[in-house]
């Protein structure tokens, strides 16, 4: 750091007198070296600050938005196996006993998360090979005895 001040120092006193023709080469090149050197203080300023800084870039920011949201989307779902599937508390030894709860757990989970995709698919499965065809049938049933008791070809006599 000091380095950088003696060199800025210098640098101010090659840009003082730029009217000169003499110095006017000079103070084009001190004026390139303090940018350079204000460029390199930024990028380490921005490097040195902290998170949450209100000086961070619009990339930055950016970034750490998609990451909370990737936090937050992944939050629940570990609330979810803590409250639903027993991972709030490990009830088998050791590290094996470890790897057993989350892998049982993880099992319950996905298998849970299959049977609510695959649920609409059975219902309509169940629907049109079973309760479709009986209601089909009992139409076919009712109609057969309309036709049946209502026929005017017969008349039904009961003799007693």
């Amino acid at each position: 750091m000091t380095d950088l001040i003696r060199t800025l120092k210098k640098l101010s006193v090659d840009q003082r007198f730029r009217n000169h023709p003499k110095n006017h080469g000079k103070a084009r090149k001190a004026d390139r070296k303090v940018k350079t050197i204000a460029g390199r203080l930024v990028r380490e300023l921005e490097r040195n600050l902290e998170p949450n800084s209100q000086y961070q870039s619009e990339l930055e920011q950016n970034k750490l938005k998609k990451q909370f949201n990737r936090r937050a989307a992944i939050e629940p779902m570990i609330g979810h196996l803590k409250s639903d599937h027993r991972m709030n508390r490990n009830f088998y030894k050791g590290i094996k006993g470890d790897a057993i709860n989350v892998m049982l757990s993880a099992a319950a989970f996905n298998f849970k998360r299959m049977m609510r995709k695959w649920e609409s698919s059975f219902y309509y499965f169940f629907y049109y090979h079973f309760i479709l065809p009986t209601r089909l049938a009992v139409k076919q049933l009712i109609s057969f005895f309309n036709q049946v008791i209502y026929s005017p070809k017969e008349i039904w006599v009961f003799k007693g």
